[in-house]
């Protein structure tokens, strides 16, 4: 995505785009929404021109779209009596260019702009040598719509439809996105509505994911990578603040990702995007990002957290951390000695904080605040702890009895929970028990705790 972000800088670097509002005199470039409006022209060639076209592009190894869009060209030129030189084309191409979307269901496009400065006295087997060159180099940058690198043509976000966090900003490296327009996205969603979205690590995977999300409906991600579904339905943000930049570290399958990349904006706060090329595994280049940046809150796993706090240890970079005033622990177990490893490399009030569940419990149900006391836990790791709030933990017996404080037993968790497995009902007669004092079915977790 980078590359073709230069590239299509590039590209329209320095273009006058002035010089063609004449074409839409109705459109007000003040106007937060876009009208849609456009004109159109239709004309015919005589059969034998598409004959002679035909021959023509046959006989030199070109397309038809080569060909038609160098005539177009020089038709562009004359028509302006050659006043300017510096030409700009849009057009559609379609927009398949990962394998994993061959087969997929849909329209996939983009719109590209050809640029061609034209020369008068060059002949037009020449042109035509430039147009197969130009074409060439777009097509390989086609995965990105030359929309997305037009700073001043992206609008506010209205998270709640109502207003907006004025505050609410993206960072990805030296790119920034403070506001986009998705009021029109969401009037095309249907409330309870199943949306797959299948895009990379991007500012587009974010603003789907909000329009999808504030319309009601359950966003389920797709990953160009791997494609396991996760339904989604509760985000739970009480822990962020307005002031908060979060690191977007998660895979988008994962479902821990939504904390970050939704509700960090929906409180106003900032998410701050990792560059594709380094990844969520290269501990190093995080550190710098969270002392460049000042991220304040990161979500990382422990086996991550291991490097990371062994690159800062080892270079004795203990001050990458300081603007960190809130680390959440997911995806496993933590062990004692690595919170009396870490605790001490903390910024002066930094929480940490441990948290564990089930995507069945829509990501999260339970939390533990780490502090020194559990350094000394009998069991070696720290505990789940309580749950979050709207949700209830019960651990009961074979029998879906209670048990006695200090007895193991099954957790079952209740509250706002998924509602059931998508076209599984064998799954959900297992997973999704009616207990006697819940008004709702609760999730049966097959984990044993005490």
């Amino acid at each position: 995505m980078s590359k073709a972000r230069r590239y299509w800088s590039n590209l329209v670097n320095g273009y006058d785009w002035n010089r063609i509002q004449h074409l839409v005199p109705h459109e007000n470039k003040n106007d937060q929404i876009r009208s849609g409006r456009a004109y159109s022209t239709a004309f015919s060639f005589d059969q034998n021109i598409v004959d002679a076209m035909i021959s023509f592009a046959s006989s030199n190894n070109l397309t038809m779209f080569s060909l038609s869009l160098a005539c177009y060209y020089v038709f562009l030129y004359k028509l302006i009596n050659m006043d300017d030189d510096d030409l700009c084309v849009g057009s559609v191409i379609a927009n398949r260019t990962k394998q994993e979307m061959k087969d997929m269901i849909g329209m996939f496009i983009n719109l590209v702009l050809y640029r061609m400065k034209m020369e008068a006295n060059n002949s037009f087997e020449y042109l035509i040598r430039k147009i197969q060159e130009l074409i060439s180099s777009v097509t390989a940058k086609n995965n990105l719509e030359v929309g997305a690198v037009e700073e001043n043509s992206i609008p506010i976000i209205y998270f709640d439809r109502d207003r907006s966090h004025d505050n609410a900003q993206l960072y990805s490296q030296k790119l920034a996105l403070e506001y986009c327009l998705i009021n029109n996205l969401i009037d095309k969603i249907e409330p309870n509505e199943i949306i797959c979205q299948c895009v990379e690590q991007s500012f587009e995977m974010i603003i789907g994911m909000l329009a999808i999300l504030i319309s009601g409906a359950v966003y389920s991600s797709l990953s160009p990578l791997d494609s396991p579904e996760r339904l989604k339905t509760l985000i739970h943000i009480d822990a962020l603040r307005t002031t908060d930049r979060a690191i977007q570290l998660s895979s988008c399958t994962w479902d821990i990702h939504i904390h970050e990349v939704d509700g960090t904006p929906l409180v106003g706060g900032t998410v701050i995007l990792l560059r594709s090329e380094q990844g969520n595994c290269n501990m190093d280049y995080l550190s710098q990002i969270i002392e460049i940046h000042q991220a304040t809150y990161v979500c990382i796993v422990p086996i991550l957290q291991v490097l990371l706090f062994d690159i800062v240890e080892a270079q004795k970079a203990y001050f990458r951390l300081n603007t960190l005033r809130l680390i959440w622990s997911v995806g496993e177990p933590i062990s004692c000695r690595f919170i009396a490893r870490i605790l001490p490399m903390l910024p002066i009030g930094c929480q940490y904080i441990d948290f564990s569940g089930a995507t069945e419990g829509t990501v999260i149900q339970m939390f533990h605040v780490v502090t020194k006391d559990d350094e000394l836990s009998e069991s070696g790791t720290v505990p789940s702890g309580q749950p979050m709030p709207y949700f209830r933990c019960h651990i009961l017996d074979q029998f879906l009895q209670i048990i006695p404080i200090g007895y193991i037993g099954e957790l079952f968790v209740s509250g706002p929970i998924m509602n059931g497995y998508l076209n599984r009902p064998d799954l959900n007669s297992k997973a999704l028990v009616q207990l006697p004092d819940e008004p709702d079915k609760s999730y049966r977790t097959g984990d044993l705790a005490r």
